[in-house]
């Protein structure tokens, strides 16, 4: 996904860097803690609000000016179907005899089509888009050949175990 909206991952692989991130987050943990704890912190609104003054303190007495002023953000694109698809989860699957294609389970038709250029798509390799909003969609050389709805995709776990051959694109 960062590589179509052009971003660079910049990854901290030396000792000292990961170093600096762990110790943040410690103090962070740590210091939130008490700071909520001696704010008598007990809803969310409360501790937003002790948040963002700690936040600002935190800022005035560590923030380092940047090297370079320009802001790095960039647009998101405007075209709301390109969007959907840079958010999508994509399989690679195969697509059986019966014109079908598995995805965690899910059975996904794939209608014939006896006016297009292709009459089966059985043994092809296709991508299945599982979308944030639940639906799948089904490509094939860039053309969306079916489609089906579902449920919204579920954070994966290290515990899942899945009948199918998952390789997951994005």
């Amino acid at each position: 996904m960062l590589a179509n909206l052009g971003v660079e991952m910049r990854y901290a692989l030396s000792a000292p860097a990961k170093g600096r991130v762990e110790r943040l987050w410690g103090v962070l943990q740590d210091r939130l803690i008490s700071e909520l704890r001696l704010a008598g912190a007990s809803t969310r609104g409360q501790a937003n609000k002790v948040l963002d003054e700690y936040r600002h303190a935190h800022n005035k007495r560590f923030a380092v000016a940047p090297q370079d002023t320009q802001p790095a953000w960039r647009q998101a694109p405007s075209d709301h179907t390109q969007l959907l698809d840079l958010c999508a989860l994509h399989y690679v699957r195969k697509v059986y005899k019966n014109h079908t294609v598995r995805l965690d389970g899910r059975v996904i038709d794939i209608p014939k089509r006896p006016d297009a250029a292709r009459a089966t798509y059985a043994g092809k390799e296709v991508v299945v888009k599982h979308l944030l909003s639940g639906d799948y969609r089904v490509f094939y050389d860039e053309e969306c050949i079916a489609w089906a709805s579902g449920s919204r995709p579920k954070p994966s776990t290290s515990s899942n175990k899945n009948n199918d051959t998952d390789e997951q694109l994005g």
